[in-house]
């Protein structure tokens, strides 16, 4: 079985997507790269009650989740994701 790591998803990002960014700009994306791992993984955590199996409401938490990864996605996808104003 292969290790899973955040690092290897950020490698992967990186060479896929910033392929020419200096210096600055793969410093503060890693950061907020590394940033939005620990937000997803700690409403994962958050999601789970105790230990044991999941329960349906557990489920539920986490379909949310993905699905607004989802949602974000295709926003990037149709160019609906700026902040600008």
């Amino acid at each position: 079985m292969a290790i899973v790591s955040i690092a290897g998803a950020w490698n992967s990002y990186r060479t896929q997507l910033l392929q020419g960014a200096d210096s600055v700009q793969l410093t503060e994306t890693r950061r907020a790269f590394y940033a939005g791992s620990a937000a997803f993984f700690s409403e994962i955590g958050a999601a789970f009650d105790g230990p044991g199996p999941g329960t349906a409401e557990e489920e539920l938490k986490l379909l949310a989740l993905l699905r607004e990864l989802a949602d974000f996605r295709e926003l990037v996808l149709t160019g609906g994701d700026s902040l600008a104003r």
